[in-house]
């Protein structure tokens, strides 16, 4: 259920928080771990918490009836009902702490999930979505780069032909199906059943693999690409992307992929990720949220908010509906974010990464997630030998000549 859930606590300024996610506690009362509820310095004196809410009926000996709360926060907790007082029990990565008395719940008011998704289903999606498309096409290359500069992001329709969509598709459910394998608690990695592709390999992409090495040089992308960085100003540094499970209700926080030092200097995008729908992205599968413009702020000055000072509007700021085989073409600096997918279906969004020749100053044997300054060897000889020769061109930095050990982290389910 969803709702609105007004709590007491000793002394401080009321505060607004998001919406938040429920994990359902384990089958054994004694086994209760939900994850992220409040921020650890959170103590207002009464706020109001609009977040599903989920009343567990397994209650101890004494009768009391756990209602077990989790989402977007580095801490956890269990409220335990005795009379109208709770007591919160915070926990960290499954490690419980001793409970304090520290909060009265003084009201529940609740939506149900069919009226959460009739919400979605009448707001959820950016206004005029038509104005930030185009189709692909060295015709409108240059009309896609103005677009791009102004709002931060640009979405070519029909980017991938069907077949190769199909076989992006099917590589990603393979991947997935290996990193789950790896995390069967569904914690993920970028939120609760949010995963990142990248972060979750070895080699920190995907590039080993030929579906995502094929992103590289796309018919439909490359000359928008090329009038966004110039005339072979950039190279392939990456590839990944994200996959949310179905029936995952949580917002993620609104956040940029590069935010380093001297990353705003330029007007010019420094990074750029180019996203593929390989399913259609609907209102009610976890389309990106994407504030127009913001790639233009001030890193020194302006900063994603919090999820409490989130304007409510920005959470249906989604890209959907969109077709498959469609590109999201995004500056790396653009605000950004997750959102509830409420379908039955997984949600992937495979990527792949381009730097510009002046941000990526050369390559590197260590695999680590960097800013993109230095391109990770992370491409096997046997697919770069696949590629286009201007795949070939713009991969040189990333290419491996040595034995590259690839797969999926062994310590996903540690909480990475």
């Amino acid at each position: 259920r969803f709702g609105k859930l007004e709590i007491e606590t000793p002394s401080s300024p009321s505060v607004a928080l998001p919406m938040l996610f429920v994990q359902r506690p384990a089958s054994s009362s004694s086994a209760c771990k939900p994850y992220a509820v409040l921020p650890a310095s959170c103590s207002p004196a009464r706020f109001s918490l609009p977040m599903p809410f989920y009343d567990q009926r397994q209650g101890s000996s004494s009768g009391q009836r756990p209602a077990c709360v989790a989402g977007l926060f580095s801490a956890a907790a269990t409220l335990s009902p005795k009379g109208r007082r709770r007591r919160w029990r915070r926990t960290v990565l499954g490690q419980t702490s001793s409970p304090r008395t520290c909060c009265i719940i003084v009201s529940a008011e609740l939506r149900t999930l069919d009226e959460f998704r009739g919400d979605l289903r009448i707001v959820n999606g950016l206004p005029d979505l038509d104005r930030f498309a185009v189709t692909g096409g060295e015709g409108n290359a240059a009309k896609a780069a103005r677009m791009f500069r102004r709002h931060g992001f640009v979405i070519i329709l029909d980017a991938l032909p069907p077949t190769q969509c199909d076989a992006l598709l099917a590589g990603c459910r393979r991947e997935a199906s290996e990193i789950l394998e790896h995390d069967p608690t569904r914690r993920g990695n970028r939120g609760l059943g949010r995963f990142s592709f990248g972060a979750s390999q070895k080699t920190g992409h995907l590039l080993h693999c030929s579906e995502w090495a094929a992103l590289a040089d796309l018919d439909a992308v490359t000359p928008v690409l090329r009038k966004v960085f110039g005339e072979d100003g950039y190279i392939c540094a990456g590839a990944g992307g994200d996959f949310v499970l179905d029936r995952v209700i949580n917002y993620q926080q609104l956040h940029m992929d590069l935010n380093a030092p001297t990353s705003h200097d330029r007007a010019d995008a420094p990074v750029v990720t180019v996203n593929i729908t390989v399913t259609p992205l609907t209102w009610e599968n976890g389309p990106t949220r994407i504030i127009p413009g913001t790639h233009r702020l001030s890193r020194n000055s302006f900063s994603p908010p919090r999820d409490d000072a989130e304007n409510e509007l920005w959470r249906y700021f989604t890209m959907c509906p969109l077709p498959a085989g469609s590109a999201i073409v995004r500056d790396n600096r653009t605000w950004h974010g997750g959102t509830p997918n409420l379908s039955s279906e997984v949600r992937f969004l495979p990527n792949c990464e381009f730097a510009a020749r002046w941000w990526c100053r050369g390559s590197t044997s260590v695999h680590w997630r960097n800013p993109w300054l230095l391109a990770p060897k992370c491409m096997p000889r046997s697919v770069y030998e696949g590629l286009s020769s201007y795949g070939r061109y713009i991969c040189r930095e990333v290419v491996a000549d040595g034995d590259l050990e690839y797969g999926a982290r062994s310590d996903l389910g540690d909480g990475l």
